[in-house]
Formats: structure tokens, sequence, C-alpha cells
């Protein structure tokens, strides 16, 4: 893809997610899916174990199996595709998944009491992620994107967060979403389904029959 001298505005959520395209957004829900069903077999063999866990460690065994199968789907594709990657934090607590020089990706489960928003301390990179107010507003210009040779920060790439949430009892995902958010509201927000068989079908080879097989070990 030439970047070279593209612009586009992204509050603008039609434009964004054409960029964006279906690989990545396929490649996160079928993680998500993929993490919970075997956060769920583990729970399952030690179910008296598992109520002791606090809600922070459940949290992270969850996320953990969820970034571990993104990151298993990256790496099938990413030497015939390097505008893919995953990055771990620098605190080591997760997983930022990119695409080409433009944007990230995070998976955080969503908190109601926080009007569906997601939580995370408030540090000087979460800050840039997540910023206070919108990144441009109705009748700004369009933002260039450096072309796709030059390196810059993750904190500078359009931030993409794709927020899933439980029911009560933990047994099952309720929603999946994506969307740009800010500090106290989403710059906009929409459900994020699995890909129907027909947008699995243009996917890479690789991803596709990784899926496939994750499909398959949910439905046994």
């Amino acid at each position: 893809m030439d970047m070279n001298n593209y612009d586009f505005r992204p509050d603008d959520q039609e434009a964004v997610l054409k960029e964006i395209g279906p690989l990545m957004p396929s490649i996160i829900v079928e993680a998500i899916l993929d993490g919970f069903y075997k956060h769920s077999v583990s729970r399952a063999k030690d179910p008296e174990a598992y109520p002791e866990y606090s809600d922070c460690t459940r949290g992270n065994q969850l996320y953990d199996r969820m970034a571990a199968s993104a990151r298993a789907l990256i790496d099938s594709i990413s030497p015939q595709n390097p505008d893919l990657q995953w990055k771990i934090t620098p605190n080591k607590r997760a997983t930022d998944m990119l695409l080409d020089t433009r944007f990230a990706f995070r998976v955080k489960r969503s908190k109601r009491n926080r009007n569906n928003l997601t939580t995370g301390v408030r540090t000087t990179r979460n800050k840039r992620i997540k910023p206070t107010h919108a990144m441009l507003t109705i009748g700004q210009m369009v933002m260039p994107f450096p072309s796709s040779q030059v390196v810059i920060p993750d904190e500078e790439r359009i931030w993409i967060t794709v927020p899933f949430d439980l029911d009560d009892a933990e047994e099952a995902i309720t929603k999946i979403a994506i969307g740009i958010e800010l500090k106290r509201r989403f710059l906009w927000k929409v459900p994020l389904e699995p890909p129907a068989l027909e947008v699995l079908a243009t996917l890479p080879k690789p991803v596709f029959a990784m899926i496939s097989e994750m499909r398959q070990r949910r439905s046994a």
C-alpha cells in the first residue's frame, strides 16, 4: 500500500474501517473468541480453584490467552506481510497489534460502571493513546501520515480499541466492538462480528486455516 500521499480523518468511521481492512479485525475478534474458549476449558478443569482467584488474576489469565491467540495468528503471516506486527508493551502486561505505520490495536475489557469504557492507569503513554479531546473535529483538515519507510513512536499512531464484555457469571462473551476511544467517551464505536465465510475466504491462507481450526475446536 502506498501511503506517501494518503490523508484521512480519524473521526471518519467509514474511512478508518476501510483503511484498516478486514484482516486485522478478523484476527482480533477470532483471537478474543479463541482465548475465551481456552480460558473456559481451563476453568472447567479446576472449578473449585477458579472462584479463589481475584478479579485481577482472572482478568489477566483471560487476556493472556486472547493475546497469545492474536500473536499466533499474526505470526502465521508476518514473514509475508510485514505490515502486521505485534509488540509486548514496556510493562510486559499487554500486547499491542500494529498495522503499517498508521494503526495500533489494543484489546480491553469494557466496564459497565464506566459507561462501557475501558480502564487503565493514566500514564503518559495512555494519555496519548486515549486523549481527553477528539483528535479532529468537524471542519478540520485531514491529517497526513508518513511514508511506510518512516518509523514513528507507537503512541503517535491512531489507536483502535477493541472492547469486549462478559456476562455476570463470566461464562459468555456478550459483546465485542471496535472504535477509537477517548478519555471519557468513544469518538466512534461499532459492533465487531466474527468474519463471515465469504470474508474469511479472502484472508491469507495461513490465517484462514488457523481460524478454521480455532472454530472447529470451539464447536467440537
